[in-house]
């Protein structure tokens, strides 16, 4: 800042010596004349200085504005993440009710889905397909039959989970 300061005024100096020089060599009737360029030198020794430092303003507003930028970007894949996630999630939850509403009609039985694992990765020609269930109580071949037919899946990826009833005399 005290650089800043003696280099405007050391212009400043300069150009007032200059004036006067001007003054004494050139005729009265060119001395409106003189008077506009000299003005003009005048405020161009002054705003020089502001404008070099508005330079160094332009870099560090330029370095913020990257910033900035990196970080929306940074954000925006978080955002993506979680979005694609959100869909995966959606997808299954939707995938637990069309299986449970397709079984109910064609058994009548009301089961529960303990597990569904799915090819989760949006970008494979595989996504959503049904690579292991896990349903709760007995098995039972009607169901083994209804979710082969209808969503392509291996004997060996369905697996039912026995259901533990409580004896009420092991308790006491």
């Amino acid at each position: 800042m005290q650089d800043f300061i003696n280099q405007t005024v050391a212009n400043l100096f300069y150009v007032v010596i200059v004036i006067l020089i001007l003054e004494v060599l050139i005729p009265e009737n060119y001395r409106k004349y003189i008077e506009i360029f000299l003005g003009i030198c005048i405020v161009l020794i002054i705003l020089t200085p502001i404008l070099e430092r508005s330079g160094n303003l332009k870099l560090q507003f330029m370095e913020s504005i990257n910033k900035l930028e990196d970080e929306f970007k940074e954000k925006k894949i978080y955002s993506e993440d979680l979005y694609k996630q959100s869909l995966v999630d959606e997808y299954k939850d939707r995938l637990k009710e069309d299986i449970k509403k397709k079984i109910e009609a064609e058994t009548g039985m009301d089961i529960e889905i303990v597990l569904l694992k799915i090819c989760e990765d949006l970008n494979m020609p595989k996504f959503g397909r049904v690579e292991k269930i896990k349903i709760k109580g007995d098995y039972n071949e009607k169901i083994v039959n209804i979710l082969k037919n209808q969503y392509g899946m291996s004997k060996d990826k369905i697996e039912f989970e026995e259901v533990k009833v409580k004896d009420d005399n092991q308790s006491r």
